[in-house]
C-alpha cells in the first residue's frame, strides 16, 4: 500500500492535507495549493491503510452537495408519441462556481446551453441571460424559407456569437468614448469620475478580461433539425439505440477547440507568423489559455497598444499585454456549428430512443464519449442491473457511429480507479457522480469535501444537460397538453415523400 507524504512550505491544515493524501492514493501526480501555500507531494510506502483516513465530510453531506442543483423538466410533447425531457445539474469546485446552464423555448425552438466561465464568473453569468435571446433574434430574421437551410442557420448562429462577444470586449471602450465625447481627451479625466462612473468602467473592463466557453443546442421540431454550436472545449455527444446490434451508437456532435486539436492548431498557426507557432501551441494551450475559442478574454484579442491605452485611462497602473502575444487576436468566439435531424424518418416505426449530452470540460476530463453514452443509455434501460458495474462493461454497451473523415476525438485527461454505479434518477447527476467517484463513496466524500481553494486541483466545475428524446406509438402519459410542435407529422410526411421518390436521400 502506498500513501503520500505531504511537505508544505507554510502553515499546516492537517485535516485537509490528510484528505488530500488519501485522494492522491487514487489520483497521483498533482501539486497541492492552498492559497499561497504550496504542498510538494511525493509517494512513499507506509503502513497506514486507506480505511484509516477519515474524509472531510460525511456521505450524507456529499450526497447533498452532489444533488443540490439538479433539475428535471416535465415531458415536452413534440408531437403524438414524441416526447422530450431534460435532466440538468451543476456541481461546483471553484470558490465561486463559474459554470452556468440556461434553457428556453422561444419561437417554437428549444434551446439548451452549458456555459463554462474562466478567470471569473462575469462572462458566464452574462451569457446566461443574453446568449439565447441573441441567437433566437438572429434566427428569426432568416424568415420561413431560409430557416430551412442549415447553412443559413449555421451562419446566423455564428454571427450572433460574434456580435455578442464584440459587445462584451468593446464595452469598456464604448464607455470611454461616451465619457470623452465633447471633452478634452486627456488621461487625467479618469480622476474626475464619480464613484458610480468609476465602478461602471472598472466592471466593464474586468468583464472583458474574463472568458467563457459555450456549447449550445438548438432544437427546431418544425423542421426536424438539431443544431449544435461550440465555442471552446465544452462538448456535445449523442447516443442512439441501435436495435440491430443491441448497442448504443455514439456520435460526437462537436470537437474540442484547443490547440491540441490539429484543426485548431492549423487555424492558429495559419493566422500568425510561423515564428510564433511554438509559443502559441505550447503545452497544448493557446498562449497559456486552455481553449482556443471563447467569449471575452480581451487580453488575447485586443491590440497590444489598446490594452495599455484603455487600462491607462481607468487605472493608475496600466495593464501590460501578454509578452508572447505579438499579433492578436489569437482567440475567437466564432463557433463551429453542426446540423442534423432530431430523429430519422423511421423513428416512429422503431420506437427510437435518442439522447444528447451537453457538458463542460470538467465532465470530459475523466469520462470518454463511450462511457457517457453507456452510462446514460444504461440508466434508460430498465432491464440493466443496477449497482456497481465495471467501466469496461459499460463501454461494451456502445459502438462508435460513423463520423466525418478527420473528426478529432479527445480522450479523458486522466482516469480514476473505481467502478461505475447506477443509483441516481436524475441522468445528469448520474453522469456527474460517475465522473467524480463512481461507486467509491470515500473518494466522493473526499473530493466534494475538500476546501474550495484546494478542490480545483482535483476536479473542475462540472455542468451537464441530458436531453432525452423518445418516439413511440403509445403515449407514455395521458392528458398531455398540446404544444405547438408536431414533429411526428413532419417525420410521417418525410417518410411518405421518401417512399414515393426512391432517389431521394434521407436528410443528414
Amino acid at each position: 500500500m502506498h500513501r503520500l507524504a505531504v511537505q508544505r512550505a507554510c502553515a499546516s491544515r492537517a485535516g485537509h492535507v490528510r484528505a488530500a493524501a488519501y485522494l492522491q492514493s487514487t489520483l497521483v501526480g498533482s501539486r497541492l495549493r492552498i492559497g499561497s501555500s504550496v504542498y510538494v507531494v511525493a509517494a512513499r510506502g507506509m503502513r497506514t491503510k486507506i480505511k484509516e483516513i477519515t474524509p472531510p465530510i460525511t456521505l450524507e453531506e456529499a450526497e447533498k452537495k452532489l444533488r443540490e442543483n439538479e433539475t428535471v423538466s416535465e415531458l415536452i410533447k413534440l408531437g403524438p408519441g414524441i416526447f422530450l425531457q431534460h435532466h440538468a445539474n451543476i456541481v461546483a469546485s471553484n470558490p465561486l462556481c463559474e459554470d452556468r446552464i440556461t434553457h428556453s423555448i422561444v419561437n417554437d425552438r428549444i434551446y439548451y446551453a452549458c456555459i463554462d466561465g474562466h478567470a471569473g464568473v462575469g462572462v458566464s453569468a452574462l451569457l446566461t441571460d443574453t446568449l439565447i435571446p441573441r441567437v433566437d433574434e438572429a434566427l428569426q430574421k432568416l424568415g420561413p424559407e431560409k430557416i430551412k437551410d442549415d447553412k443559413q442557420v449555421e451562419s446566423a448562429i455564428q454571427e450572433a456569437f460574434i456580435s455578442l462577444d464584440s459587445d462584451i470586449i468593446h464595452q469598456p471602450i464604448a464607455i470611454l468614448h461616451r465619457e470623452l465625447e465633447g471633452a478634452e481627451k486627456d488621461a487625467e479625466k479618469k480622476l474626475n469620475r464619480t464613484p458610480e462612473q468609476a465602478k461602471e468602467i472598472d466592471m466593464a473592463f474586468q468583464l472583458a478580461m474574463m472568458g467563457a466557453c459555450v456549447v449550445l443546442a438548438v432544437l427546431d421540431p418544425y423542421h426536424n433539425r438539431l443544431h449544435i454550436a461550440t465555442t471552446g472545449d465544452s462538448r456535445a455527444v449523442m447516443g442512439t439505440w441501435n436495435p440491430e446490434v443491441q448497442l448504443w451508437d455514439v456520435s460526437q456532435l462537436s470537437e474540442d477547440q484547443t490547440s491540441v486539436n490539429p484543426k485548431e492548431a492549423k487555424r492558429l498557426t495559419s493566422e500568425h507568423p510561423p515564428r510564433e507557432a511554438p509559443e502559441i501551441l505550447k503545452d497544448g494551450r493557446t498562449l497559456g489559455l486552455g481553449p482556443s475559442r471563447a467569449f471575452g478574454d480581451a487580453m488575447f484579442k485586443w491590440p497590444r497598444d489598446a490594452i495599455r491605452n484603455v487600462s491607462r485611462m481607468i487605472y493608475p497602473t496600466p495593464y501590460e499585454p501578454i509578452p508572447e502575444a505579438k499579433t492578436p487576436p489569437y482567440v475567437t468566439a466564432r463557433p463551429e456549428v453542426t446540423s442534423r435531424e432530431i430523429l430519422p424518418e423511421d423513428a416512429l416505426e422503431q420506437g427510437m430512443r435518442r439522447f444528447v449530452v451537453l457538458g463542460t470540460d470538467g465532465l470530459y476530463e475523466t469520462l470518454s464519449n463511450s462511457e457517457i453514452v453507456g452510462l446514460v443509455g444504461g440508466a434508460l434501460q430498465t432491464e440493466l442491473p443496477k449497482g456497481e458495474i465495471a467501466k469496461e462493461a459499460i463501454r461494451e454497451t456502445t459502438q462508435l457511429a460513423a463520423h466525418p473523415e478527420g473528426t478529432y476525438f479527445s480522450e479523458p485527461g486522466y482516469g480514476r480507479n473505481y467502478k461505475f454505479i447506477f443509483k441516481d434518477q436524475n441522468l445528469a447527476t448520474h453522469v456527474i457522480r460517475n465522473s467524480i467517484a463512481g461507486s467509491h463513496t470515500k473518494l466522493l466524500q473526499t473530493l466534494l469535501g475538500l476546501p474550495k481553494e484546494l478542490s480545483r486541483n482535483y476536479r473542475d466545475d462540472t455542468s451537464v444537460v441530458v436531453i432525452d428524446i423518445q418516439a413511440q406509438h403509445e403515449e407514455p402519459l395521458e392528458d398531455q397538453p398540446d404544444t405547438p410542435f408536431d414533429l411526428r407529422s413532419k417525420l410521417e410526411a418525410a417518410a411518405a415523400k421518401s417512399s414515393s421518390d426512391p432517389g431521394l436521400a434521407p436528410s443528414q
